[in-house]
């Protein structure tokens, strides 16, 4: 065989020539040129370095070697086919698999109470949590859609699809004895990373001096230090009101200084079980909004 790859066109081409006969039958057939036609099946031949076709009078006549090539052509065109159908069909299938990255908080509050719902609904699309404060990567395949908390007017880049689920009503909290025994003179903001004593959002707070000590990236985790006495936090209002043993700090109001999104990529866009658990996702937070935004007068 002549050094080089096969093209697929060229194949395509003597498929359609050894089923007609006639190269200019398939030149109007694929409305081409007589001339062009010829030239795919000289450049076939010549790649493969064998006579594919007898030229008579009655026509292109395969030869042996043509019979031959017919045959394995034929395969890989039942292959491809095959392919193009089952990869098409499971963009229309109810099952499979779905990667979705997502904070501790968002994940236990807010998505794993209301998940039975979407089996329920989809039995066969398995979801696959990966609950991180980590931000995955959905261009690098580490997840296929996330769920984001990103501050007030973050952009989200053009090449992804992105929906804004919800605010995010904040607030700052303590455990009453911390509150009562260590402030003002020995109290301290715990972090969420070391970016947030830059940011400073203690700044409008009634304590707006005291150091910045620790650093949790979970929120789970800060929930319970606060609980346990190692400091003040600022922590979602859906996460912090209600819990035994943590309180909002006296003085403080809560705002949104930050909002959940929703993202994926557009290669997932008309794929029907992605389409269907962000439809899912919209919808349950739709109805959470309320209790969100209900927090604040807690």
């Amino acid at each position: 065989m002549h050094k080089g790859s096969i093209e697929w066109t060229d194949i395509q081409f003597f498929i359609a020539v050894a089923r007609s006969h006639s190269a200019r039958s398939v030149a109007e057939d694929l409305g081409v040129s007589h001339s062009t036609v010829s030239r795919r099946i000289d450049a076939l031949e010549e790649r493969l370095q064998a006579r594919l076709f007898y030229r008579n009078s009655k026509g292109y006549q395969l030869t042996e070697d043509g019979e031959a090539m017919l045959g394995y052509a034929k395969s890989a065109e039942q292959y491809l086919d095959a392919a193009q159908k089952h990869l098409q069909g499971g963009s229309h299938r109810l099952s499979g698999e779905i990667r979705v990255t997502m904070p501790d908080v968002v994940a236990a509050h807010l998505v794993i109470p209301h998940l039975n719902e979407f089996t329920n609904a989809y039995p066969q699309i398995n979801v696959q949590l990966l609950v991180t404060s980590q931000v995955l990567s959905l261009e690098k395949h580490e997840a296929d859609v996330a769920l984001r908390i990103l501050p007030k007017g973050a952009e989200i880049p053009e090449r992804f699809i992105a929906r804004k689920l919800t605010n995010l009503p904040s607030c700052c909290y303590g455990s009453p004895a911390y509150i009562a025994e260590s402030l003002p003179e020995h109290g301290r903001w715990l972090g969420w990373s070391s970016e947030d004593g830059k940011v400073n959002w203690a700044q409008n707070t009634p304590y707006p001096d005291l150091p910045y000590q620790h650093q949790i990236s979970h929120g789970l985790i800060q929930l319970e230090a606060v609980r346990s006495g190692l400091g003040l936090a600022r922590l979602p209002c859906f996460l912090a009101d209600g819990i035994n043993g943590v309180i909002r700090l006296p003085g403080a109001e809560p705002s949104s200084l930050h909002d959940l999104w929703l993202v994926s990529t557009p290669e997932h866009r008309n794929v029907l079980r992605f389409k269907v658990f962000r439809e899912f996702i919209v919808s349950l937070f739709r109805r959470l909004e309320d209790k969100l935004e209900g927090k604040l007068a807690g």
